[in-house]
């Protein structure tokens, strides 16, 4: 019969370890992202962007909308629920809300399937670029566009509401104040 002073140098040893455990702060997750993906070629999204929606109808599956960011190109995201199973990956994609917003097909299937297997990959919450190749990042949900990385010489107006981070990094305003309560 097992007794309980069997599993009590288990339970210290656990405590312990748990204790040594420093939690990742805000910054140093932002910087490890920045070096992670300073030289990644993000061009795939350049006019695009993918977000996560929500968690999908199938195991494993979620959901994401992916659509053109161009000034004045007012047509509703495609749908697209994307699951992977082992190496295969399986997806379901919906024009319903661009047909709804009186809009023809603007991207291929293999376009939002190159998108959707990127962004699971970065594990991003979204992304986005525009033209000249500045992209904006949100890495997690509760965060606005957390991360902007620049092309040489941005205009200004990109840079709006963004404060200069590192090199050709910068962090919108909303997250400044994580980033300073950890200091």
């Amino acid at each position: 019969m097992i007794t309980l002073k069997q599993y009590l140098p288990l339970a210290l040893l656990i405590t312990v370890w748990s204790s040594c455990i420093k939690p990742i702060t805000y910054k140093e997750a932002t910087d490890a992202l920045i070096k992670k993906y300073d030289k990644t070629d993000f061009s795939l999204f350049n006019q695009f962007y993918i977000h996560y929606q929500s968690s999908g109808n199938n195991i494993n599956s979620k959901i994401y909308f992916a659509g053109v960011r161009v000034k004045g190109f007012n047509c509703a995201p495609y749908a697209v629920e994307h699951s992977k199973f082992i190496i295969m990956d399986f997806f379901d994609i919906s024009n319903k809300l661009v047909l709804q917003s009186n809009c023809s097909d603007y991207m291929s299937d293999n376009q939002i399937k190159h998108m959707t297997s990127a962004i699971d990959e970065y594990d991003f919450f979204m992304i986005e670029a525009d033209s000249v190749g500045n992209v904006y990042i949100r890495p997690y949900e509760s965060d606005h566009h957390v991360l902007l990385r620049s092309v040489p010489s941005p205009q200004k107006s990109v840079l709006e509401g963004f404060k200069h981070y590192k090199g050709r990094w910068y962090i919108h305003e909303s997250a400044l104040s994580k980033l300073q309560s950890e200091q």
